[in-house]
């Protein structure tokens, strides 16, 4: 397989996939679920995602064939988080608005554990969590610049140059050096 069209079996040995299929798997069960009255903002919430899964793989696209034509002009790290974080960076005002949307959503999931919870409605405290975590995900997906700089006060030699590499990238897009 060419760099350009990994395996299935090397995507799925990556954790941020791995982690993005179990959520999606929790997510589709929550959905299926009889949550009460809610089911069109879990609908809307579906399709936000889809429209965002299809302008990634469009970015990346986008990404892979400026980094055939043009190889050198950054280094190999830099093209990878711009193949893995392309949203966020080419469109850092728009990432961070769908961020703070599943933050809401994330939020608001917390609260509605609370309730379920004194319900004792177990299954649907078990899938609002679970949508809980996909909304952190998202974020996490969405703003990994706010991420990484969350984990650099644990572990800044590994996550602080990542960060300050994602807010490099988002300046050179923007220049006249960016193919």
């Amino acid at each position: 397989m060419s760099a350009n069209n990994p395996s299935l079996g090397g995507m799925l040995r990556r954790k941020d996939v791995q982690y993005a299929l179990v959520f999606l798997a929790l997510y589709v069960v929550w959905i299926l679920w009889p949550v009460y009255g809610i089911m069109p903002f879990f609908a809307f919430a579906a399709l936000i995602v889809s429209k965002y899964l299809k302008t990634r793989k469009a970015l990346r696209q986008l990404t892979r064939a400026a980094k055939d034509r043009f190889p050198d002009k950054l280094p190999a790290e830099k093209w990878n988080l711009l193949l893995d974080y392309g949203f966020p960076i080419y469109a850092p005002k728009d990432s961070y608005a769908l961020g703070q949307v599943f933050r809401v959503v994330e939020l608001g999931g917390y609260a509605c554990l609370v309730g379920l919870v004194v319900q004792q409605r177990w299954a649907d405290v078990i899938a609002c969590f679970s949508g809980c975590m996909f909304a952190l995900h998202m974020q996490r997906m969405l703003q990994p610049e706010r991420y990484f700089e969350k984990q650099a006060r644990k572990k800044p030699e590994e996550f602080g140059p990542r960060a300050q590499a994602i807010r490099d990238l988002q300046a050179w897009v923007l220049s006249d050096d960016a193919p």
